[in-house]
């Protein structure tokens, strides 16, 4: 997901650079979606390591709170990810659209 949001990220920088700056909004705007959509996936893979029963047995909190750790690792990159990218794309407009 952070792949495909940088390459989105670049991809807006350069219809930036050849003055399409509709096509670089709409490209932001689908960065932070994408980035959205990874939060989404994220939350749902750290909650999908929760059993109920797991949880009751000791030994078996450590594989829980492992995907709990990577699912959240998701969620906080990609947002970062597809917020940068915008907010990169937003000043680029800002101070190059002539």
């Amino acid at each position: 997901m952070i792949v495909l949001i940088m390459a989105l990220g670049i991809y807006g920088i350069w219809e930036q650079a050849h003055q399409e700056w509709d096509k670089a909004d709409a490209t932001g705007n689908i960065c932070v979606l994408v980035g959205l959509i990874g939060t989404v996936l994220g939350i749902i893979v750290a909650l999908s390591g929760i059993n109920p029963e797991s949880v009751a047995d000791a030994s078996s909190v450590k594989q829980v709170v492992t995907t709990m750790v990577q699912g959240m690792g998701t969620v906080y990159y990609t947002t970062l990810v597809g917020a940068v990218a915008l907010a990169w794309m937003r000043l680029g407009e800002k101070f190059c659209r002539t």
